[in-house]
């Protein structure tokens, strides 16, 4: 049992009208619990259920964990938004996402444990869960994290131990994480390396046609970087079917012939940086400024390239934002300073 009074529980909760109307349900008679338990085919940890007694479900003001090493090092950063009720009458209920969640992926953690609680991403949702197959000390399911992330070149799940028990989660979440600072230094070097590599990937992969275009991208979210190639004949054959979007075509690398780094190893370690620090970012505001921040040092890589002439004279470069979510005037600069007059249409 946890040694957290009544009062210490009610912290940890947000008091919010969507908590109410999507999680939050009445506190679970022994009947329900016995219910779900014969359902989903495992037992709810006694810490667990004086919780949710307490408050059964909803959205937490408390949502940061952050994993750390023996020596105290932070490891991981995870941001747990909800957490699930025992019941079935809301859309944030464990036997809701039993029943009706048609995802394998989520499917497949009902076979090792029970769901209790998310944090939405931007392309769905990621998931925390009671882990009964490899149990933490005293024979209590683990929680697990289980997110995607981006490796060769698409969303793959991955999952992360967090904790030994629901105890140890529950206490270890905290209203602000411990802030690591950004590496700029490590990140730059390495995607100084890495976009010369990424450059002669793509140069391959066109074969026997020259490379026109070779930009940089990244997600909304701050958690992947890759990079983007065009050719001519292939920009000539979009315009001539879409003649009212040029500039689409030509500056908007989710429109270039070879999008993603034929090389699917570069840039896993730049993303897991990315990963790792985006789970510290408090709210939107932050995000913004990592986002831009990023931007900047995309930017910084490729002018310094060019001005070494690594690339050719007439390649026209870019960095974007991989859903067209780049402001127009950020959009603007950016070509400018990338790329001469001569380049720019």
């Amino acid at each position: 049992m946890m040694q957290l009074t009544e009062n210490d529980i009610k912290k940890f909760w947000k008091n919010t009208e969507e908590s109410r109307k999507d999680f939050m349900s009445k506190p679970p008679s022994n009947e329900l619990i016995q219910c779900i338990e014969a359902t989903v085919g495992w037992t709810l940890p006694k810490a667990y259920i004086e919780i949710m007694r307490i408050q059964n479900g909803g959205l937490l003001k408390k949502r940061f964990f952050q994993c750390k090493d023996r020596t105290g090092h932070i490891q991981k950063t995870v941001q747990c938004e909800g957490l699930l009720s025992i019941g079935n009458d809301r859309p944030f209920s464990i036997m809701e996402f039993y029943e009706s969640e048609k995802n394998e992926w989520v499917r497949s953690i009902f076979t090792q444990g029970v769901v209790i609680g998310i944090t939405f991403t931007s392309i769905g949702m990621d998931y925390f869960s009671l882990n009964y197959v490899n149990k933490g000390k005293n024979n209590k399911p683990q929680v697990v994290f289980h997110t995607r992330e981006w490796r060769s070149q698409e969303w793959q799940p991955v999952d992360y131990v967090l904790a030994e028990s629901f105890e140890e989660f529950f206490t270890g979440l905290v209203n602000k994480p411990m802030k690591i600072p950004f590496d700029n230094e490590r990140f730059q070097s390495a995607l100084y390396k890495e976009v010369k590599q990424a450059y002669a990937a793509h140069s391959e992969q066109a074969g026997t046609e020259e490379l026109t275009a070779f930009g940089l991208y990244m997600d909304d979210r701050c958690s992947m970087i890759s990079s983007a190639g065009n050719t001519a004949a292939y920009l000539e054959a979009a315009r001539a079917e879409d003649p009212e979007n040029r500039a689409v075509y030509q500056y908007l690398s989710t429109e270039w012939q070879f999008e993603g780094c034929p090389d699917t190893d570069l840039f896993s370690a730049l993303d897991r940086m990315l990963q790792d620090y985006h789970g510290m970012l408090l709210n939107e505001q932050g995000l913004k400024k990592f986002r831009n921040d990023l931007l900047d040092q995309c930017v910084e890589v490729l002018a310094r390239l060019k001005k070494e002439n690594f690339f050719p004279e007439n390649l026209l470069l870019m960095v974007n934002i991989s859903n067209d979510d780049l402001p127009k005037a950020r959009f603007e600069r950016i070509k400018k300073q990338l790329n001469g007059a001569h380049l720019l249409d």
